[in-house]
């Protein structure tokens, strides 16, 4: 006869002032929604003069920027939370070996980022849920899809010996 194990878990997670780079996709975005390059019309503005900061040459178009810099800062809050899924099934004698199978789901349900910015102080995005979305406005923030899982099966041989089968996807 076989054996079976199941959990479920719930987990949440609150972190505050995270150590993270900016993100260059954000700075862009925002230099160019702000019109920053040189005779645009936010050249002047404060939130120009500190973008300008990040981007070689300074003030040149978006199509000929060759550099961006980005700095490593302390960033928004952000909180966390899901459920874990684990199931195992042993089955003990099975063609001469022991047999297990099972497999484990996380499903997320937030992922919540606060507002980005930049060193300067200037707003590069606003903060949103960021659960089922890979990098959307941003390259700050590892992409979280609301679903991943895996499936496993293991075979053990008896006599045990040094070779085992197993399989993982």
């Amino acid at each position: 006869m076989g054996s079976l194990f199941a959990s479920v878990d719930y987990w949440k997670f609150a972190f505050s002032d995270p150590i993270i780079s900016e993100g260059y996709t954000e700075i862009l975005a925002a230099y160019a929604a702000k019109q920053c390059q040189t005779g645009g019309a936010g050249f002047d503005t404060p939130d120009c003069v500190q973008l300008r900061t990040h981007v070689l040459p300074s003030g040149t178009a978006l199509a000929n920027l060759e550099r961006v810099q980005t700095n490593v800062i302390n960033g928004t809050d952000i909180t966390t939370s899901g459920v874990d899924f684990f199931v195992q099934y042993d089955v003990e004698e099975l063609f001469g070996g022991e047999l297990s199978i099972g497999g484990e789901v996380t499903y997320t349900i937030e992922y919540d980022v606060g507002p980005s910015i930049d060193i300067g102080g200037v707003l590069l995005s606003a903060g949103f849920d960021r659960v089922g979305f890979i990098n959307k406005e941003s390259s700050t923030y590892t992409p979280k899809p609301d679903v991943k899982g895996s499936l496993f099966a293991l075979r053990e041989r008896q006599p045990a010996c040094d070779v085992d089968d197993a399989l993982c996807w």
